[in-house]
């Protein structure tokens, strides 16, 4: 579903009694091949290639990519954020690229945490 106006939506939402938990920020460039989808996401800690479809076109596709299986990551955006901040002890709460922006931060010190095993 479009807004026409984000700020009024979400003033609305306000009035409801909605509060802001979290702003989540990410660029997302999606290819399609058949009915199966390569998303490359470019996140504020890091970027990402995610591939959606059926479980059999994901396992072909990875395996096209010459992608390893077992390294594949489980975890949402949130929860590898959410490990991020614990271990670097970060002081925000929003995945914004401002709050990385002077971070010089290695996503691949934490893959192993993430990667289904």
């Amino acid at each position: 579903m479009a807004v026409s106006d984000f700020d009024t939506t979400a003033d609305i939402l306000k009035a409801l009694g909605f509060h802001r938990e979290l702003v989540y920020e990410k660029y997302r460039e999606t290819f399609t091949l058949g009915s199966t989808k390569i998303c490359l996401d470019s996140m504020p800690f890091g970027n990402f290639l995610e591939i959606e479809g059926q479980k059999e076109d994901i396992r072909n596709l990875a395996r096209q990519l010459d992608m390893f299986w077992h390294r594949r990551i489980l975890w949402n955006y949130r929860s590898m954020f959410s490990t991020i901040k614990k271990r670097l002890d970060l002081d925000f709460s929003d995945i914004t690229f401002d709050n990385f922006r002077e971070m010089e931060l290695e996503i691949e010190t934490f893959l192993p945490a993430f990667e289904a095993g």
